[in-house]
């Protein structure tokens, strides 16, 4: 039984991580389309720090499965990567909204 909750942490963990991606891609879209309308050229967008937020995911997922922890929690840590990535996804997650809405509310 351990195994098997192994290899779903690991697959779950996978298809989000796929799915922060799929937002980085949308993010450079929307970072190109506001720089050719507005001729502003960002040192750092802050959409680059996805995959810094994937690496934490799988990481943390990886170290779980590596510790044969079933219940994914517990170990301070791969919680820390966790947490560090999802904070990642959610400064990012608002910024990329802000674009998307030329900052209307």
């Amino acid at each position: 039984m351990t195994i098997i909750s192994q290899i779903l942490s690991l697959y779950i963990w996978s298809a989000a991580s796929i799915l922060v991606l799929f937002v980085f891609v949308i993010a450079r879209f929307f970072d190109k389309r506001r720089r050719k309308q507005t001729d502003a050229d960002t040192a750092y967008p802050l959409h680059w720090w996805l995959p810094g937020a994937v690496i934490c995911f799988v990481a943390a997922a990886l170290w779980y499965a590596l510790a044969g922890n079933i219940r994914m929690v517990g170990i301070p840590g791969a919680d820390g990567l966790r947490v560090i990535g999802g904070i990642i996804v959610t400064f990012v997650g608002i910024s990329l909204l802000n674009t998307m809405v030329g900052g209307r509310s």
